[in-house]
């Protein structure tokens, strides 16, 4: 402890044979702590690392989640240069996983993950995710985001709002987030970003904030079935195009002079 150093008790290749997950706990002891890895049993992690293909992906999946989730997960390299990537999933071998991104977003699961898996793309960033048995909301979180990494961002009122009804409101932060931490925004966008959302944030880009229901349009005479989503969604439209709009009274008048057939 006064070294502030990690190591095995006894020797590290047996222990890591016990139970091969250990390799990923010496990393997250190191991390949380801010400790490093015995020489000795860094050179056993690099020898054993193959061991870790034999290890249920479930517990790798937790172990690697609190090591990204520690409050500043510097250290996480440690996994790249001991050789584990490819034994955690394949995909891993191939394209590394970027190491110094999580740490620059908040800590939360989704959002540190995305920024973990960023270089891999959405499509192989979900197929790794799943391979590790994540949880659904998790795998949408982590790649929603990248699938979004590389938008333009909305430059005015009008475009926030149309950015915000295909992203999600909850979402954008955390996307200004991932962008800063990969290069792709500057300190100084990032600011814009945030008072350009500030001030769009309660705007109507959902049906669920829309003033006027499905049942308020079929009283109005609106046909059923896809017909009926379709109106919604060109309601919306008007909606987010001029915010003033969404009143109900305002939106029936419109329906009834522009939509109903």
């Amino acid at each position: 402890i006064k070294k502030r150093r990690i190591r095995c008790v006894g020797n590290a290749a047996e222990r890591f044979e016990e139970d091969a997950l250990r390799m990923l706990r010496a990393i997250r002891f190191a991390v949380r702590l801010r400790f490093t890895i015995e020489e000795e049993t860094r050179k056993a992690m690099i020898e054993k690392a193959p061991l870790l293909q034999y290890v249920s992906k479930e517990r790798i999946a937790d172990e690697l989640t609190k090591t990204l989730l520690c409050q500043d997960c510097s250290g996480l390299e440690e996994v790249g240069s001991t050789g584990l990537c490819p034994w955690i999933s394949p995909r891993l071998g191939k394209i590394s996983p970027d190491f110094e991104a999580p740490r620059r977003v908040a800590p939360e699961k989704g959002l540190r993950w995305a920024a973990f898996l960023h270089p891999l793309g959405s499509s192989q960033a979900r197929a790794v995710l799943s391979e590790l048995k994540f949880d659904t909301a998790t795998i949408r979180r982590a790649t929603h985001l990248l699938e979004f990494l590389r938008a333009a961002m909305p430059q005015e009122d009008r475009a926030m709002r149309f950015f915000l009804h295909e992203l999600g409101t909850d979402d954008f932060m955390a996307l200004c987030q991932l962008k800063r931490a990969t290069g792709l925004l500057s300190e100084e966008e990032e600011r814009q970003m945030a008072a350009l959302f500030e001030r769009q944030k309660e705007a109507c880009v959902t049906l669920k904030q829309l003033a006027v229901s499905g049942r308020d349009l079929l009283a109005a005479g609106a046909k059923t079935g896809k017909e009926l989503g379709e109106t919604l969604e060109k309601l919306l439209c008007v909606v987010m195009e001029e915010p003033q709009m969404n009143q109900r009274d305002r939106l029936l008048a419109y329906f009834r002079e522009h939509l109903k057939a």
